[in-house]
């Protein structure tokens, strides 16, 4: 009978290398998943605020679609609508409109607006992100 060899076990650069290369997917992965994670509430808050931001200008447009609410809004840095909670998640966004004269016309002797732009800004309150900028256009009804 010859002799055998008996090799049971790892050398040592075999458990060198895997620790290694085990370090470096570990290290990669201890990088990816926060990154992932915030990355995923960015996306989240983006969309949140569009939904918001939507729904807000369509109360905008539904509300100055009636004269009596049309003439009372004033040109300048304000709401055209109250903001309440639900539209800005309670608290957790900040909602910032503007409303710009574009057209006036003379109107039983008055100058009057009758083309209005309302720009909506929502921010994340947080840290003053500003995440969606929403504009339009609304003319006075007849």
């Amino acid at each position: 009978m010859g002799l055998k060899s008996a090799k049971s076990g790892f050398s040592f650069i075999e458990v060198v290398l895997s620790t290694l290369i085990i370090s470096v997917i570990g290290a990669f992965l201890a990088t990816a998943i926060p990154s992932a994670l915030v990355a995923g509430q960015e996306v989240q808050d983006l969309s949140k605020a569009s939904d918001l931001a939507q729904r807000y200008m369509e109360t905008v447009k539904s509300e100055l679609s009636y004269k009596s609410s049309f003439d009372s809004v004033t040109e300048g840095a304000n709401s055209p609508v109250d903001v309440t909670s639900d539209f800005t998640d309670s608290g957790y966004f900040t909602v910032q409109a503007n409303v710009t004269d574009l057209e006036t016309d003379l109107i039983d002797g008055l100058t009057i607006p009758v083309l209005r732009q309302v720009d909506v800004e929502y921010i994340k309150t947080s840290n003053s992100l500003s995440l969606i900028n929403i504009s339009t256009l609304i003319s006075r009804p007849e």
